[in-house]
């Protein structure tokens, strides 16, 4: 079987810098968005301004849920190996099928 580098630590790790992200976003975007109507750029900078706003507003909404399932999903993938790990050690209660390691 092929791994490709998918541990609970990277996952865990993935999904805290996610979610402190989206968190941040959270707090900062406000700030700036309130800078930037402060003193509102006209014509084709104001459409950027409005598509940044959009794309920045979804990010901060999706970003912290993601961060969240993959923090509940390195748990899962934890609890699995090491419930693999010890149930193949001892040859009883296989979750999975025995699989050939010899590649």
């Amino acid at each position: 079987m092929k791994s490709y580098g998918i541990t609970p630590r990277r996952v865990l790790w993935t999904g805290l810098i996610l979610a402190i992200g989206g968190a941040l976003l959270t707090y900062v975007f406000p700030l700036l968005q309130f800078m930037s109507y402060s003193n509102p750029p006209t014509g084709i900078g104001m459409d950027l301004l409005n598509i940044a706003t959009i794309t920045i507003q979804i990010a901060k909404e999706v970003l912290i849920q993601i961060g969240a399932a993959l923090i509940g999903a390195s748990i899962v993938i934890k609890y699995l190996d090491l419930k693999i790990f010890k149930t193949s050690n001892t040859g009883t209660n296989r979750i999975l099928p025995s699989q050939d390691h010899s590649e």
